[in-house]
């Protein structure tokens, strides 16, 4: 994860307080990065992009996310590279906070991903149609290769462009782990163009305390849902025990832990809840249908 100078910023967030910087980097190199900033309806969800990367590290799936890192910016340095509605944003919305090296807006620094898109799975054609393919019975896994390239928002087109099944039930599994309620609010699917592969994007509604109780349920009826797992990630699940997962986890700019210990100890729980319904499904159907992908 590049740091740098921020030499330029725009607003680019609806409901969380979003930039695009651009900084030029101590190596001298200029590049671009998404900052999500502490804010006053999230204080704390800027946390969430980073626990969900480095979870997916530990998990073998760091790939499928955008690299996060804690950041904090000089405020009034930034403050003066916005105008209009990111000034607006950030004048009604930042949170400023003391330190010894003056006022500071802290917040998550994430790669910028050239050539993201949107993939609408939350529209009920497609996440149905990509739904079936985990269920036990359905016919046997062959995976679809991913296709690079934009996608035209046809719904044939969508089609045939439906991302790999264990893509989706990683996927799945993944956002049930972490808590995030958002994933089907809309646009929260990323596609990385250049390889057609799935890019878990918006994790800023993950690791919540507490959590909202609803939304989670409705999470945990699609992965209750699925019936087809990789074999690979449920590995590394099981071996998510808590002293991995604070190691994994970390701590953030101020060497605290990134996240609470009732965050953890939801994930946790979460984890052994998925694991129970996993190990019920095998006692069922037998391992090599139900641990189905690689």
């Amino acid at each position: 994860m590049a740091t740098g100078t921020p030499t330029a910023a725009k607003a680019i967030g609806h409901t969380s307080l979003v930039f695009k910087v651009h900084l030029k980097t101590e190596g001298g190199r200029e590049e671009n990065v998404v900052f999500k900033a502490r804010f006053k309806k999230g204080p704390d969800r800027f946390r969430g992009e980073i626990a969900a990367f480095r979870l997916g590290e530990a998990l073998g799936i760091g790939d499928r996310l955008p690299v996060a890192a804690p950041v904090a910016f000089p405020a009034s340095a930034f403050r003066t590279l916005l105008s209009g509605d990111s000034a607006t944003a950030y004048d009604e919305g930042a949170i400023v906070d003391g330190s010894a090296r003056g006022p500071l807006v802290h917040g998550a620094s994430l790669g910028w991903i050239k050539g993201l898109s949107f993939y609408p799975l939350e529209k009920k054609t497609l996440r149905n149609r990509a739904l079936a393919d985990l269920k036990h019975g359905a016919p046997s896994y062959v995976a679809r290769p991913p296709q690079p390239g934009p996608v035209a928002p046809d719904e044939a087109s969508l089609l045939a462009a439906l991302p790999d099944a264990e893509e989706i039930s990683t996927l799945l599994a993944f956002d049930w782990l972490t808590g995030n309620f958002d994933r089907w609010s809309g646009a929260n699917v990323g596609r990385d163009d250049p390889t057609g592969h799935l890019i878990y994007i918006d994790n800023d509604g993950a690791f919540l305390d507490p959590m909202p109780a609803a939304p989670l349920a409705r999470q945990w009826q699609l992965v209750d849902g699925c019936d087809r797992y990789s074999k690979r990630f449920v590995a590394s699940l099981r071996s998510l025990d808590a002293d991995a997962l604070r190691g994994a986890l970390g701590t953030g700019l101020a060497e605290e832990p990134l996240l609470k210990a009732t965050v953890l100890a939801g994930v946790l729980d979460r984890r052994a809840k998925l694991l129970a319904s996993i190990d019920a499904k095998i006692a069922k159907w037998g391992a090599e249908a139900v641990l189905a992908y690689p």
